[in-house]
């Protein structure tokens, strides 16, 4: 994975920090297979710690779900605020985003 550029390899970063077991599994697809995954693994991550993050009102959390979606195509969206532990992602995720955009 030391061959691919810098945005990716910190995605990859993301992934070994995030999920200990996913990510073993994840680098060992088929390279075809195999960014498009871990980028959607830490997309939904980064969802999972939105909703999972006790320490986000409500009424700034159901705006967050509702139009996650539209974060992936914007490139300077993230979040600060998150006291998960997986929080980095959402820290992150104009990384994430970005390397999603150029799947397309």
């Amino acid at each position: 994975l030391s061959s691919l550029d810098k945005p990716l390899q910190v995605c990859y970063q993301l992934l070994k920090r995030t999920s200990r077991s996913f990510a073993v599994v994840i680098q060992a697809l088929d390279p075809a297979l195999r960014d498009a995954v871990c980028l959607f693994y830490l997309t939904l991550r980064a969802l999972d710690t939105v909703e999972d993050d006790m320490t986000i009102s409500l009424a700034e959390k159901l705006p967050l779900l509702k139009k996650f979606h539209e974060f992936l195509d914007d490139p300077s969206w993230s979040y600060t605020k998150s006291t998960c532990k997986d929080g980095i992602v959402l820290e992150r995720f104009p990384v994430i985003s970005s390397e999603y955009r150029r799947l397309k």
